[in-house]
C-alpha cells in the first residue's frame, strides 16, 4: 500500500467505519505497516525458471512447479506465492478456524496460476480439488500444472465463471497481469483498463448449487474464493451446497467496501452454526475495507 492508504486504514478505523469494525486494532496496525519486499525476494530467489512451450514458462518450486504464462513477467508470481507461504500476511488462506485438512474435497474459485490448489493437495494432503477458472490462458497453465505435478485425478480445472445464476457472461483477461483479470463490468474496469491489452471472450457461468447437483458431487469441505468482486455472488450461487455441507470457507472481501459484512449477514441467515474471523485492511482510494473472511463450524477449528 501507498503511504497515504496505509494512513487511510488507519484513519477509517478509528473513525469506526462500520466495514471495519469487527477487524481489532493490532490487525490494523499490522496491515498498515506491513511489506513484504523481502518475502517476495526471497521466494523469487528460489525460483528455477526455463521455458516450457511457446506460451509457458515452467517455474520450478521445489516440492512442486507451476506453469506460468511466458509473456507474464514471473516476478509477478511471487505475490501469490508469498500469500500462501507467510502466515501473517492478511490474505493467507489457511488460517487456524479454516485449516485444510487431509482427505479434503477442495473447492477453488478464482484458482488463477493454481498455487493455492497445488499446496492444499501436496502441503495438506487434500483428496481432490476442483479448481473454477474463467481465463483460457490460465486454464491452460493449470491442466499443464496438474499433468507435470502428476495431479490429473486430484486437481480438476473447470474452465468457467462462478456466481449465482447460469448463464454466459464477459471475462475480461489481461494478458499483462492475469491475476487480475474479472468479469466484466466492474467498478475497477475503467481503471484497471489504463493498461492496455485486455481481451475480453464469453465463457460460462454457473452456481456452486447446480455444479455440485449436475456432477454428482459427494460432499464439499472447503470453499475457497477469490473471485475479483464475483465473491458474494459465489456465496449466493453456493446456498444449498453450504446448508448441505457446511465447508470451511475462505473468502476474500476487498473487492467491494461492503462485502465483509453482506457475506457475514448471508452466512448468517442459513443457520448452519458458522463462526466468523475477518482480518487484514486494504485501501483503495478512500475507501478502506477488509481483507479476507474467514469461516467455519466450530467442529473443524483449531486450537
Amino acid at each position: 500500500m501507498k503511504p497515504s492508504e496505509r494512513l487511510n486504514c488507519l484513519t477509517a478505523r478509528l473513525a469506526g467505519h462500520k466495514q471495519l469494525t469487527q477487524i481489532g486494532w493490532a490487525d490494523v496496525l499490522h496491515s498498515a505497516a506491513a511489506w513484504y519486499g523481502p518475502a517476495r525476494r526471497s521466494i523469487r530467489s528460489r525460483m528455477h525458471v526455463e521455458q516450457f512451450s511457446k506460451d509457458l514458462v515452467w517455474v520450478e518450486l521445489g516440492p512442486y512447479g507451476l506453469a506460468w504464462p511466458a509473456a507474464v513477467p514471473v516476478e509477478r508470481l511471487a505475490v501469490p506465492l508469498a500469500e500462501l507461504w507467510v502466515p501473517t500476511n492478511a490474505h493467507y488462506y489457511f488460517h487456524a478456524l479454516t485449516p485444510v485438512r487431509a482427505g479434503d474435497v477442495v473447492v477453488d474459485v478464482g484458482a488463477c496460476e493454481g498455487s493455492f490448489a497445488v499446496e492444499c493437495v501436496h502441503r495438506f494432503g487434500a483428496a481432490t480439488v476442483y479448481a473454477f477458472e474463467p481465463s483460457r490462458s490460465m486454464a491452460h497453465a493449470l491442466r499443464t500444472t496438474a499433468r507435470r505435478n502428476g495431479l490429473t485425478d486430484r486437481l480438476q480445472v473447470i474452465e468457467a465463471a462462478v456466481a449465482d445464476r447460469l448463464g454466459a457472461v464477459e471475462f475480461v483477461d489481461d494478458p499483462i497481469n492475469p491475476l487480475v483479470s474479472r468479469v466484466a463490468p466492474s467498478p475497477l474496469a475503467g481503471s484497471w483498463n489504463d493498461a492496455g491489452g485486455w481481451t475480453s471472450r464469453g465463457v460460462p457461468q454457473l452456481p456452486l448449487d447446480e455444479w455440485s447437483a449436475a456432477n454428482g458431487i459427494g460432499r464439499l469441505d472447503y470453499l475457497k474464493i477469490d473471485a475479483e468482486g464475483s465473491d458474494l455472488a459465489v456465496l449466493v450461487g453456493a446456498r444449498d451446497t453450504l446448508r448441505r455441507w457446511r465447508p470451511a470457507i475462505a473468502v476474500t472481501t476487498y473487492h467491494e467496501p461492503e462485502h465483509c459484512e453482506q457475506m457475514v449477514d448471508f452466512l448468517r441467515s442459513l443457520d448452519v452454526g458458522y463462526v466468523f474471523h475477518a482480518k487484514g485492511v486494504v485501501s483503495f482510494g478512500r475507501s478502506a475495507r477488509p481483507v479476507m473472511l474467514h469461516c467455519a463450524v466450530p467442529d473443524r477449528r483449531v486450537e
